[in-house]
């Protein structure tokens, strides 16, 4: 469920950025730029524990950090403890948030454009 989450707000993100820009090589240079900077600053390729807390509170504006901590408390996870699952529940639901918040851009972008033909 983290995963599908995580990757639901990947794709509707790249499709904003699609979207917004219409040069075809203008979206490969800034998909992989913001996909490599935002992989950088969550903890993917660094851990998160070697990261400053500047860095940590700008990553948690991203929902690649909160993949990375949704899958960190996995790891952890004992079956039993129901706070545990409700920690995993409220990250998911951040990610989830991030769906809902490019869908809502998307759409926005979508309708100004409509008025402006």
């Amino acid at each position: 469920l983290n995963t599908l989450v995580y990757v639901m707000s990947v794709l509707l993100f790249s499709l904003l950025l699609a979207f917004r820009i219409r040069r075809k090589v203008m979206i490969y240079m800034i998909a992989n730029g913001t996909g490599m900077i935002l992989a950088m600053i969550s903890g993917i390729w660094i851990p998160l524990e070697y990261l400053s807390e500047p860095v940590k509170k700008i990553a948690s504006i991203t929902p690649m950090y909160w993949y990375r901590v949704g899958n960190d408390l996995i790891m952890r996870m004992d079956t039993g403890d129901w706070k545990q699952w409700t920690s995993m529940l409220q990250i998911i639901g951040v990610q989830f948030l991030f769906v809902v918040a490019f869908f809502s851009l998307i759409f926005v972008g979508m309708k100004l454009d409509e008025t402006k033909e």
